[in-house]
């Protein structure tokens, strides 16, 4: 009997996640820290580890596969310039120098490094339903989401603003590789990869998103 109850609550409960959908402004304002394991190599003797820790505009990625130390990097996705902040003792700051995607470009490859990490990583084998923000799965595509509206987009979003039909949209693909081409795009779906400039300066005004 207790067994059956539960079931029924848990169907209810996913059917209401589901029904409310993935809520960008929850994620863009949020805070949470998530960590991945898992095991690698040979018997699986080694560990590979991905950890996100987000406090509102700050996402930090702390990375350790099993052969290499480990690799952190930090994004303000409501400061500008548009950059990256990589390292732990010592801090290296990458700004954006180009549009991505561009293969000579040290940011541009940055970042295809950076995003193809929490796929590979954290989409992947995080659990739960993306659309629930307190499972693992949903917090990784959050960061997944804000890390590369910011990182490929033009301006810095605001705190106060609502994200709500600015994070989700036709997805831009890796930053070194070749984007979809779009001949134009409809409110609230996101930013055109056409409209995507070189932003390396801080602007007058922030974007309203």
């Amino acid at each position: 009997m207790h067994l059956k109850l539960y079931s029924i609550l848990t169907l209810v409960y996913s059917l209401s996640v589901f029904s409310q959908g993935f809520d960008e402004d929850k994620c863009f304002k949020g805070s949470f820290t998530l960590n991945l394991q898992r095991s690698v190599g040979p018997f699986g003797l080694g560990k590979r580890e991905i950890s996100f820790f987000k406090n509102k505009c700050e996402i930090s990625l702390e990375y350790q596969s099993f052969q290499y130390q480990k690799v952190k990097w930090l994004i303000d996705v409501c400061r500008e310039p548009i950059h990256i902040k990589k390292g732990i003792a010592s801090i290296d700051v990458i700004k954006k120098d180009t549009t991505c995607p561009s293969t000579e470009s040290s940011y541009c490859q940055e970042v295809d490094k950076l995003l193809r990490i929490i796929q590979d990583e954290g989409l992947i084998f995080a659990e739960g339903q993306r659309e629930d923000l307190s499972s693992s799965h949903g917090k990784a595509y959050c960061s997944f989401l804000l890390a590369q509206k910011y990182l490929l987009g033009k301006k810095a979003f605001r705190l106060s603003a609502v994200m709500k039909g600015h994070l989700i949209g036709d997805p831009l693909q890796s930053a070194s590789g070749k984007r979809k081409e779009k001949s134009s795009v409809t409110k609230g779906q996101g930013t055109d990869s056409s409209e995507l400039v070189d932003y390396s300066v801080k602007s007058k005004n922030l974007s309203d998103f």
